[in-house]
């Protein structure tokens, strides 16, 4: 009887160590996942830190372009009201249109300057948003790559 007691105490011991085996091998493994959950969450937030990185860029280019525009129509406006009422005989008449014709020249002066640097600001915006666009792109990869098994992982191309 006592073989039969020492046979069952081996064998209740190897499958109480394969139970904390397996045991340990589990939570190993949830903290993996765990983990990988993790990177998956951190990319997904500096994906959605970029959005409005990427609306001010382009909120800000269409700012100063309508900014720009709406000057120049507002100061061809006012020459275009001063033009109709204006008599060459009256004094006050003749400097409004001359204040307004000052006024457009000054706003064409700046649209000039603008158009000068509107090649150099949108290059520079458009750059900007081709980079943040192309991070964006890094991100989703990222999302792919991290969400993905590793096994997977390993199979996919690029």
């Amino acid at each position: 009887m006592s073989k039969f007691v020492l046979g069952f105490l081996v064998l209740a011991a190897i499958v109480g160590f394969w139970g904390v085996r397996s045991y340990n091998k589990l939570v190993s493994m949830d903290q993996a996942v765990q983990a990988q959950w993790s990177q998956v969450e951190n990319v997904y937030q500096r994906r959605a830190d970029l959005v409005p990185n990427l609306v001010e860029t382009v909120k800000g280019a269409a700012k100063f372009e309508k900014d720009t525009f709406t000057a120049v129509t507002e100061a061809r406006a006012k020459v275009g009201q001063v033009q109709g009422n204006t008599s060459p005989n009256d004094a006050a008449s003749v400097e409004k249109f001359r204040a307004a014709q000052d006024q457009l020249s000054s706003a064409l002066s700046k649209l000039m300057e603008t158009l000068a640097a509107l090649e150099v600001s949108i290059a520079s915006a458009t750059s900007a948003i081709a980079g943040l666009a192309a991070e964006r792109h890094r991100e989703e990869k990222e999302i792919v790559d991290e969400s993905s098994p590793k096994w997977r992982r390993q199979t996919l191309p690029g």
